[in-house]
C-alpha cells in the first residue's frame, strides 16, 4: 500500500487502481466488527463497502463468535438466501467456508472469510 493519510474520520491509502478508506469504530457492530472499509475505484466503478475487524490480540476467532454473528445478522435481515440456518461447527473446519448471504431490498449482504478475516460485504444489486 502507498502512503496513508489520517483525517479526523478515517485513514486513507492508495492501492492499485483505487483509494482505500478505513473507518474505525469505538464500539462493535453486531458484537464483532470494529471497522468499515471503503474501496473507491479510480475508474468510477461502484465502491466496495465491507465491515471487518482487526485480529484479536490472541490471534483467534472462535466458532461461538461467528455463530453469534450469524444469528445476530439473521435476526436483523431474516433467513439467509441459501437457507443454511445456524452455523454448524463442521462448516468452519473447511478451508473454503461457504459463508452466508442475506438479501434486503437491492442490497445483498455476504458474510465471508477471506485470508482468515471474517468480513461482511455490501453488494448493490441495482448497479447501472
Amino acid at each position: 500500500m502507498g502512503t496513508i493519510q489520517k483525517s479526523g474520520e478515517y485513514y486513507e491509502g492508495q492501492i492499485e487502481g483505487a483509494k482505500l478508506r478505513t473507518y474505525y469504530f469505538p464500539y462493535f457492530i453486531f458484537g464483532f466488527f470494529t471497522k468499515l472499509l471503503l474501496l473507491l475505484p479510480e475508474n468510477d466503478d461502484t465502491p466496495i463497502i465491507l465491515l471487518s475487524r482487526d485480529k484479536p490480540t490472541n490471534g483467534s476467532t472462535y466458532i461461538m463468535e461467528i455463530s453469534r454473528l450469524v444469528a445476530e445478522i439473521s435476526a436483523l435481515l431474516g433467513e439467509d438466501i441459501h437457507k443454511l440456518g445456524e452455523l454448524k461447527e463442521d462448516e468452519l473446519k473447511e478451508n473454503n467456508w461457504v459463508g452466508r448471504s442475506w438479501q434486503s431490498g437491492d442490497i445483498t449482504f455476504n458474510l465471508k472469510c477471506v485470508n482468515g478475516h471474517f468480513q461482511l460485504y455490501f453488494d448493490d444489486n441495482n448497479e447501472n
